[in-house]
């Protein structure tokens, strides 16, 4: 990888999500490149979870993008975003483990790349706000999101019940 694609992935990789949209639509024609496409390949192993699925969404968004318009897939994506983040506030309401389990069971879309980006986006939105209760009810789904992701629905939700009897 030459120096300047090194340079575009570290920028992009520091950025916060909310920078980082914007950042790549300013650098897309270094970006829609088999070369930044293998550059992201190398780089989404080495980042942390919430990252490392938030460039595996540009990924799909970019590769997408080489096949249709580029504002179409902007808007789809967006889209996506919003319904995904509606469903987290269906699972939010729901106080019972087994009925958030059969939200999981019935919209695999929720324990996806983009899942985690919605999911990390409200967390940013409830920090800018201040509001640390709401942090902390987002983080504990972001957990269930991940051990789910790890273990799969049912396992995951085994683990939590036994948890939540055991403390």
């Amino acid at each position: 990888m030459d120096d300047k694609l090194d340079k575009l992935m570290f920028t992009a990789a520091n950025k916060p999500h909310s920078e980082r949209i914007e950042f790549v639509i300013n650098n897309l024609d270094d970006f829609m490149t088999d070369e930044a496409d293998a550059a992201l390949s190398n780089l989404i192993p080495k980042l942390k979870i919430v990252p490392s699925a938030e460039f595996s969404v540009l990924q799909e968004i970019l590769r997408a993008a080489r096949q249709k318009e580029i504002m179409q897939v902007i808007m789809e994506h967006f889209s996506d975003l919003e319904e995904i983040s509606i469903e987290w506030v269906n699972v939010f309401t729901e106080d019972a483990l087994g009925t958030k389990r059969e939200y999981f069971r019935k919209n695999p879309k929720l324990i996806s790349n983009l899942s985690i980006t919605a999911l990390n986006n409200m967390i940013i939105e409830m920090q800018r706000e201040g509001n640390a209760a709401e942090v902390d009810h987002l983080h504990q789904h972001l957990i269930m999101l991940i051990e789910c992701r790890k273990y799969g629905v049912e396992k995951a939700f085994k683990k939590l019940i036994l948890r939540s009897f055991s403390g």
